[in-house]
């Protein structure tokens, strides 16, 4: 009799398919949807999108900004004003965080139960540049990359399970 488990990405849900002694809990995945979530804010903050590729370079137009109420020109492309301020140079996704901090931080696991997990942005602020990010330059779904880390962690969850089981069946202590 073989047991499988199977995995299915959805957007920004993560699905598990199982049952049984051997299937996950909700601990379980809030752990995974907890990794997942880490996982695509670390590629992003490295500057590689959901394709597995680098972010295209940021602008290097003058453009308009505006500070407290008043459009003031920049001086340098969008690059530049990074650079000037104490950040990467590069698309990130990453701000100074002074308007409503930083998109990133805000990316939380906001569903868990025993097949599904689903991360999302929890302040309203962030979903809107989230959305419009994911609009220019498309950063919040799973990778190649992605999946196979998350399938990795998902197997070791697993094995802890798979372990209890036979621990049960021979009345010995999980290892």
């Amino acid at each position: 009799m073989a047991v499988t488990v199977a995995i299915k990405f959805e957007g920004k849900k993560i699905r598990i398919g199982g049952s049984g002694p051997m299937s996950f809990n909700t601990s379980q995945m809030l752990q995974l949807g907890s990794f997942a979530n880490k996982t695509v804010i670390a590629r992003t903050r490295s500057g590689i999108g959901s394709d597995d590729a680098a972010f295209p370079p940021l602008s290097t137009k003058t453009s308009a900004i505006r500070v407290n109420g008043k459009f003031l020109r920049q001086h340098a492309g969008y690059a530049a004003w990074k650079s000037a301020h104490g950040l990467a140079p590069i698309r990130d996704m990453w701000g100074t965080g002074a308007q409503n901090g930083h998109m990133l931080d805000n990316s939380t696991v906001r569903y868990a139960d025993d097949t599904t997990v689903k991360i999302a942005f929890t302040a309203r602020m962030a979903r809107i540049k989230a959305l419009s990010n994911e609009r220019r330059t498309p950063f919040y779904s799973f990778s190649e990359m992605d999946q196979k880390k998350i399938i990795d962690f998902a197997a070791k969850l697993w094995s802890s399970n798979v372990k209890k089981v036979i621990a049960a069946f021979t009345g010995r202590r999980a290892a």
